[in-house]
């Protein structure tokens, strides 16, 4: 039956040029981060030069944070409805104008509003660069291509702020969104002659919960951005309590998140490892930055020079890890991923709390950008493994989701600590995720490396 739920075969998958289709993924990649962590820099200039105020300007650098959270569930299923080609499509097309639209931003408050619609097109692609890999790719070479894009995606981390730098200095602010109209449109060609776009005609789509769900994380976004009212979270918990009532009403293959889908162990196990990860880096990197600027004195940019070394030595293990991820299978990757971020969150919280030079917290990144980069394929793999092709796209946006508001979470958990308490103690906030993430990893069921 599941052979004729998807018009994805083995022939499609032979036909295909998987490495083009990989490139191009990773250029969509590429172009979204640099977003993410580019347009910082141009936040002194924006202020300056619109002009804007501090509160808007914070706004326009979290606003894009919105459609990354909100979106990416129904953007999967989505995928899985209509094809991730055409999701692409329509993500590039709103990504590409909307950064047009900030670039020709008049004031701070169109551009606050243009750059959520920017997230939101980000949020839409999000999920179709997994479900693509997992339909291109056969299972023995998947965690080859992942690992791909996590050395992708490492590098755009490490090199965002400087490039961002580079294009205000450039350019100006406005540079740094323009720079996405030319790499959108490309994008856009490619997509539409290289891509396949496999369906399932059985996914029909849940309107309803796709509002309710949309409406209680768009609650909790802006109340972990911007310290929102009490009320506002009360909501956005009845819109999820609703939500869950309506979904378990409903017929499987209707729901938005089938109940199949968090039924499944390995799913449910990794997915809420998928959201301790970027809750440890979030909070490490918030932690550390503070720690540099406010008590070793240093400057932003020297800062950030110097925390771009963990996903600088992510790039060359991820490639590798993914690599291991095929040969040995992807739990003892996850384990050992787990196992040197925690070390190096350990090494850095020894670092600070003896006021030790700062050069002695390289050590405590590297062994974290080890981690980084060897954790990064294995999740996906291990918690797809046993899923029906005509969940991936539902399974990518569950864990896009799960992955931002993790990054949130974790850096208001910090946050909260570094208020009532020192850096140090701080500090073992990430630490204890990631050795819940460990523990989590741990119930998750043994398997043989794919052969197939």
């Amino acid at each position: 039956m599941l052979s004729r739920m998807t018009t994805v075969d083995a022939a499609t998958r032979r036909t295909r040029k998987p490495a083009l289709v990989l490139a191009v993924l990773c250029l969509i990649t590429f172009m979204t981060l640099l977003d993410a962590y580019g347009v910082a820099l141009a936040a002194p200039a924006m202020q300056r030069e619109l002009p804007a105020t501090l509160g808007q300007v914070l706004w326009v650098l979290n606003g894009y944070t919105f459609g990354l959270v909100v979106m990416p569930i129904a953007a999967g299923r989505l995928g899985d409805r209509f094809g991730p080609r055409r999701l692409l499509l329509a993500g590039l097309g709103l990504f590409t104008v909307a950064s047009a639209g900030c670039a020709l931003a008049p004031d701070g408050g169109w551009l606050i509003a243009v750059r959520i619609v920017q997230g939101v097109g980000a949020g839409l692609l999000a999920p179709q660069s997994l479900s693509l890999v997992t339909h291109v790719f056969p299972p023995h070479r998947r965690g080859w291509a992942l690992g791909v894009s996590g050395a992708v995606a490492g590098f755009a981390v490490a090199a965002g702020p400087s490039l961002g730098g580079i294009l205000v200095s450039a350019l100006g602010w406005r540079g740094v969104f323009l720079v996405n109209l030319p790499l959108g449109v490309a994008a856009g060609v490619l997509v539409r002659s290289l891509m396949p776009n496999p369906v399932s005609a059985a996914v029909r789509m849940d309107v309803l919960g796709q509002l309710l769900l949309a409406g209680s994380l768009a609650g909790v976004t802006y109340v972990l951005i911007d310290s929102g009212p009490g009320w506002l979270l009360a909501l956005a918990a009845v819109l999820a309590v609703v939500f869950v009532a309506v979904e378990f009403r409903r017929r499987d293959t209707n729901a938005l998140i089938p109940l199949r889908l968090l039924r499944n162990r390995d799913f449910s196990l990794v997915a809420a490892v998928v959201g301790t990860l970027p809750a440890a880096v979030s909070g490490m990197t918030f932690l550390l930055s503070t720690y540099l600027q406010n008590v070793a004195s240093m400057s932003a940019y020297a800062a950030g020079l110097l925390l771009a070394v963990a996903p600088a030595v992510s790039i060359p293990f991820s490639h590798y890890a993914g690599a291991i991820v095929d040969r040995r299978g992807p739990r003892p990757v996850l384990v050992a991923g787990l196992a040197f971020m925690a070390a190096g969150v350990a090494a850095s919280a020894v670092a600070v709390a003896f006021r030790s030079p700062v050069a002695l917290l390289v050590p405590g990144l590297a062994i974290f950008g080890v981690g980084m980069g060897v954790v990064f394929s294995a999740p996906f793999v291990l918690a797809t493994r046993s899923l029906p092709a005509a969940l991936i796209g539902t399974a990518s946006g569950v864990f896009g989701t799960a992955q931002r508001l993790g990054g949130m979470l974790g850096l208001a958990a910090a946050g909260a600590v570094l208020r009532a308490d020192s850096i140090r103690d701080a500090l073992l906030v990430p630490l204890a995720m990631l050795i819940l993430a460990i523990a989590l990893s741990g119930f998750t069921a043994r398997s043989r490396p794919s052969t197939a």
